[in-house]
């Protein structure tokens, strides 16, 4: 907007904002910020399924630097403002940033190739010559033993998918959570993971409010859903309960409640409290549950059970710490996968090395669910 078509203002953005809101679900819509993006130029972005904006010369906000100063008194640049650097890693409102106009819109091509035009197709599929039976060995080294130690689950990701080609979405936000856009035998997929060597994977609001978004964007545009669970729950404490974490984590049952495409979950190593049960669990009805041998299951992590249920044991003992660790053992080799996974309703203990070959005959074989939903207009989001 200018300030010199003040008075045509009340029609045209409005319009355009219920245009996209009435579209949104049903066609793509994608975004490029490469320069100065303020008010409803700003709004535009914000209802987009994918955002991409320009490192150096792109800035998105409800208002531009010159309307701080003239509000505020406060001087600022543009790119302190709602530059790359804001919008990348602090909001999340960047899905990705280019360092050109050419790489943004390269970057937009590639987001669209693995979507439908419409909500009303199937994502399109590519011939792949990477063998649907490749045994991945590495799946075997790239978890450590000891179940304190992190590990890059990307790793892991590019260990299966075709060609080990992922399109990462949102890469440098919540960090702990890993959501990209990937293919198994041609066949576009959305992958969900935690991530270990930031924060153990645990799930705080921004990662939950992540997760929920892409779920619903795969799920609108029938892309299948692959879920990798190494959680150590969802975030505790004082600071986190301040950002809402009750009502907006629940934002990613409210989206996985609601999906209708084909969801695998995998569990990796650890899924424990209801950061196990969003990651990978019966409650919502995936079409598969797995496990790896090193996958483990509970109600909270070993170390709080242990506390809880050894408490007056532990403070009387003359050696706490060696107790509390032989206690946590004794509980790890009761919750392994093997002895857990009926109880979990698993349906399968998986060789890490085929989980190539498993997620892509399952997705063979899978079909969109019907989601039983009860006579209503919509749901509500836990917003």
């Amino acid at each position: 907007a200018r300030a010199q078509d003040l008075d045509a203002f009340g029609y045209f953005y409005p319009e355009m904002w219920y245009d996209q809101v009435r579209i949104s679900g049903w066609v793509p819509m994608a975004g490029a910020a490469v320069g100065p993006c303020y008010a409803g130029h700003a709004n535009i972005a914000g209802l987009c399924d994918f955002v991409t904006m320009t490192r150096q010369t792109a800035s998105i906000g409800v208002g531009g630097s010159h309307l701080v100063r003239a509000s505020l008194s406060m001087d600022i640049t543009p790119l302190e403002l709602g530059g790359a650097q804001v919008h990348e890693p602090i909001t999340g409102v960047a899905d990705q940033v280019a360092d050109s106009d050419e790489q943004a819109i390269a970057q937009i091509k590639e987001f669209l190739s693995f979507l439908p035009t419409n909500a009303g197709l199937e994502p399109p599929v590519i011939s792949c010559n990477d063998p649907v039976d490749r045994r991945e060995e590495s799946l075997l080294r790239i978890v450590p033993f000891e179940h304190h130690k992190g590990y890059d689950m990307y790793r892991v990701i590019r260990a299966f998918v075709d060609h080990g080609h992922i399109f990462d979405i949102k890469p440098k936000w919540a960090k702990n959570m890993i959501t990209c856009l990937a293919r198994l035998n041609g066949r576009p997929v959305g992958i969900v993971a935690n991530q270990p060597i930031f924060m153990a994977g645990v799930i705080d609001t921004p990662a939950a409010e992540k997760m929920a978004h892409f779920v619903e964007m795969c799920d609108a545009f029938n892309i299948p859903l692959v879920l990798l669970a190494d959680v150590p729950g969802f975030m505790v404490g004082p600071e986190h309960e301040r950002t809402g974490l009750v009502r907006r984590s629940m934002k990613t049952l409210y989206a996985l409640g609601h999906c209708t495409v084909p969801i695998v979950c995998v569990i990796i190593r650890k899924a424990f409290g209801m950061g196990g049960y969003v990651m990978g669990s019966r409650g919502y009805r995936p079409n598969l549950l797995v496990g790896w041998p090193s996958a483990e299951m509970g109600g909270m992590g070993l170390g709080g059970a242990v506390e809880i249920m050894h408490r007056r044991r532990i403070a009387e003992s003359d050696r706490p710490d060696e107790l509390r660790a032989e206690l946590i053992e004794e509980l790890r080799a009761k919750m392994r996968a093997l002895p857990t996974a009926r109880f979990y309703g698993f349906d399968d203990v998986i060789d890490p090395r085929d989980t190539r070959r498993k997620l892509i005959h399952a997705f063979s074989l899978l079909t969109v669910k019907d989601p039983h939903l009860p006579p209503k207009k919509h749901g509500i989001n836990p917003m």
